[in-house]
């Protein structure tokens, strides 16, 4: 498995040893962290989850039904649509997304929260949204004391929630004490990720092999798919002038130099001044297999 950088990307991983498995470990928040125009992601992710095509479908009301009537206690997830609180049971939840509405959600015993500890898509709330992962150091005080609040003396079930990011793993397995038990679902031949590994290791905690929608069939009922299509995100995100940008920089953080070098001077003549930092690394990286043998270390 590749090591991850605090981007997200695999460290050392050249043009001749990255393979399509360490490709996919590249969580969408390291190529996020990548993207020239930070404001354009946030605008994005709002317009996709916002507009009225993002509706609520059966698993999204079954999950507000259950915490309604108080199967579960509570459900975090580090999702930012709207489909929950879209739902037919809405009314009937909780839901927290940023620090000012936690009032409440903090005491004995809560019950139907739904904990949104990501942030969300609401326009006004956008500021609330994680998608980058070096926003994703330790949890924020009032985010930690909520998730110990939630989860104390309570049996964790994850499902489809890959541990993944750097934030939440490790406060889950700091609770090792707290909790009741936990319980891990991953499809059948995925490979867990490192964090997810760490939480079951310090917990004790089971591995689940399986599917989202048949372990769903199974405990609440739903149906054995999921319907509806796609959502697509703006095209203003994939504009020529952000994409050699977002190019460049992610070959970059991959280590995949030979690919990133010839794209300064066939795409990006007009904006080199904004890669000094992946410029510099390419002179290093030159540096490094030519220097040795006596060959120029030009790029």
């Amino acid at each position: 498995m590749a090591v991850a950088d605090r981007h997200g990307l695999p460290v050392a991983v050249t043009i001749e040893s990255a393979t399509p498995h360490e490709v996919k470990l590249v969580p969408f928040e390291g190529i996020w962290a990548c993207h020239p125009d930070p404001d354009a992601i946030v605008n994005a992710i709002v317009r996709l989850y916002s507009h009225s095509s993002a509706a609520a479908n059966e698993f999204h009301d079954t999950i507000a039904k259950v915490l309604a009537n108080g199967t579960l206690s509570s459900v975090t997830t580090t999702n930012y649509d709207l489909a929950v609180e879209r739902s037919t049971h809405a009314s009937s939840i909780r839901v927290v997304e940023c620090e000012g509405n936690r009032a409440g959600a903090i005491g004995a015993s809560p019950t139907g929260i739904y904990f949104k500890i990501h942030g969300s898509a609401k326009p006004q709330l956008k500021g609330s949204i994680i998608y980058r992962l070096d926003q994703e150091g330790r949890l924020h005080r009032w985010k930690r004391e909520l998730l110990t609040t939630l989860l104390e003396n309570r049996t964790l079930l994850a499902i489809g929630y890959s541990g993944r990011d750097f934030d939440i793993c490790p406060e889950i397995a700091s609770m090792k004490n707290l909790l009741r038990g936990v319980y891990w679902l991953a499809l059948p031949t995925t490979e867990i990720s490192p964090y997810a590994s760490q939480v079951l290791e310090s917990t004790g905690g089971t591995l689940i092999r399986g599917k989202f929608c048949d372990l769903m069939s199974r405990l609440f009922g739903t149906g054995s798919a999921i319907k509806g299509a796609a959502l697509a995100l703006d095209e203003e995100l994939f504009k020529p002038e952000y994409c050699s940008l977002w190019r460049i920089r992610i070959l970059e953080r991959l280590r995949c130099y030979k690919l990133c070098r010839p794209l300064f001077g066939r795409e990006l003549e007009c904006v080199q001044k904004n890669l000094i930092d992946v410029y510099v690394n390419l002179l290093g990286h030159r540096q490094i297999w030519t220097g040795s043998a006596g060959e120029p270390a030009s790029v």
